[in-house]
């Protein structure tokens, strides 16, 4: 699996937008998905980790030397990201989930049993949020 990378972004102000939102959260969706059916590997969350770290800080280079775009949030979550451990990701989106789903719910995107379902489903987001709380930029 090879993450999108700034080359695949094609000169567009529109899909490096949409990038800045949604890659801070790739990491997270794919612990997300790994929490859920118990096959998280620390080893294999922190080389996802470093492959999206990199390509979210050729990102912000992107989108501040070529658009003028204001990076501080994205530049807030990378920081979130390099300093939380694979403990502080599990546990953030375990909260996460605890909080989005009572102990007779489950994620309705989990239930239908999509392969890519995480990124329709706002525990990644809030596990961002968390780790920025605890790593303030």
């Amino acid at each position: 699996m090879a993450l999108k990378t700034t080359a695949d972004l094609q000169n567009n102000v529109a899909s490096v937008g949409g990038a800045m939102g949604s890659w801070p959260l790739r990491t997270l969706w794919f612990v997300s998905r790994w929490e859920r059916t118990g096959q998280t590997d620390p080893s294999v969350v922190k080389s996802l980790k470093a492959q999206n770290i990199d390509a979210l800080e050729d990102l912000s280079r992107l989108a501040y030397q070529e658009y003028g775009i204001d990076t501080a949030t994205l530049d807030a979550r990378i920081h979130a990201l390099k300093r939380s451990s694979v403990a502080d990701m599990r546990l953030a989106l375990q909260v996460s989930y605890d909080d989005a789903y009572n102990d007779f719910e489950q994620c309705p995107y989990e239930k239908e049993g999509r392969d890519l379902s995480c990124q329709r489903c706002p525990v990644a987001a809030n596990a961002l949020k968390l780790l920025m709380d605890q790593y303030p930029y």
